[in-house]
């Protein structure tokens, strides 16, 4: 009889490296990430906040339609980074692999301060043996 096991890859990958966000609606992007041949991906956005910081960062899954990705204009997921002025703050988003190929996610700054955004993420797999 097999055995399935889902095994987490040891390493996160980086898709943005401690990027400055500008103020008053800048964006980063991450390249795209691909879910094939996995079972899913966890995501993990962190937020250093700038001291005077007001306002949480918007934080979207943008899916690949097959031709194109989602612009924010689109509905996509959206998560929220809440504001904690002055530190580090972040969110871990799971990303089912039957549910979503290929994304990208957008980290959108609508406050006052710039912030630093930074993206990793680790995909699982299963092997049966």
């Amino acid at each position: 009889m097999s055995t399935a096991t889902t095994t987490w890859g040891t390493d996160q990958t980086t898709s943005i490296a401690a990027s400055t966000v500008t103020s008053g609606g800048g964006t980063a992007t991450t390249g795209e990430i691909d879910n094939n041949s996995k079972m899913s991906a966890e995501v993990l956005v962190e937020i250093t906040f700038h001291a005077s910081s007001d306002l949480d960062v918007d934080v979207y899954l943008l899916r690949h339609s097959g031709s194109a990705y989602q612009d924010v204009n689109d509905n996509p997921d959206h998560y929220v980074v809440p504001l904690d002025a002055g530190n580090l703050a972040g969110i871990t988003i799971p990303v089912d692999a039957f549910e979503v190929r290929k994304f990208e996610i957008l980290v959108a700054n609508p406050g006052a301060q710039d912030v630093t955004a930074t993206v990793n993420y680790r995909q699982s797999v299963v092997t049966v043996t």
